[in-house]
């Protein structure tokens, strides 16, 4: 009993120590969760409980010079059209949308999978759209706190966004691994200096769903 439990703990940390946020981890109960799904092969669906999010920045690229092309008047009302999508798709994949960030805005998500699903539903939304949308995600702990949310997850998802270009979706090896074998195809990025953290993060682009295994 004492081994088997050492290997889910040994398991866990491996997994998520510091691929979740470049930093230090403690073991809780929704780690363990997370181990065993991996096991399973269950890890995309899986969702980690109060502790774990998968946090999602939505960033509009060339805000500024939007603005300047369209006018004040039309470019926020453009911004603000953006915005009210990104709610809507937020809450139909399970989502909640946590605050509008005037060009952007900050997700929270239980489940990784269904926050892929969601990036991919909000650039399908974008493609008609003359504004560009950039989006990265990273899973970890964040502090929540007055329905907000801080923590290195956040910043490192923030970080992850600033990597990509309009039609990106940038995404955390940690996410990528959960959501191997799941029907997305990820293209690598290779590794990343994050300012504020201490060791490179290794990030993937989410390109679409595989047909053949998107509803497994």
């Amino acid at each position: 009993m004492l081994m088997e439990r050492e290997g889910l703990i040994e398991g866990y940390a491996e997994t998520f120590g510091r691929a979740l946020t470049g930093g230090a981890f403690r073991i809780t109960a929704s780690g363990l969760r997370a181990h065993r799904s991996l096991r399973d092969g269950t890890q995309g669906d899986v969702e980690f409980g109060s502790e774990y999010r998968t946090v999602v920045f939505t960033d509009l690229v060339g805000s500024t010079e939007a603005l300047s092309r369209l006018g004040d008047d039309a470019g926020r009302t453009a911004f603000r059209d953006v915005e009210h999508s990104i709610e809507d798709l937020s809450r139909s994949h399970g989502g909640r949308l946590v605050k509008n960030l005037g060009d952007g805005s900050l997700l929270s998500f239980a489940s990784p999978r269904s926050a892929l699903k969601f990036a991919l539903a909000a650039q399908g939304a974008m493609a008609e759209s003359s504004l560009g949308l950039r989006i990265g995600m990273a899973i970890g702990e964040p502090i929540e706190e007055d329905d907000d949310i801080h923590g290195a997850v956040v910043v490192q998802a923030s970080r992850i966004a600033d990597l990509g270009g309009a039609g990106d979706i940038l995404v955390s090896d940690a996410i990528r691994q959960l959501l191997l074998g799941k029907g997305f195809v990820f293209e690598a990025e290779g590794e990343h200096e994050l300012k504020g953290f201490d060791e490179p993060v290794r990030v993937w682009k989410a390109r679409h769903e595989s047909p053949d295994l998107a509803d497994n």
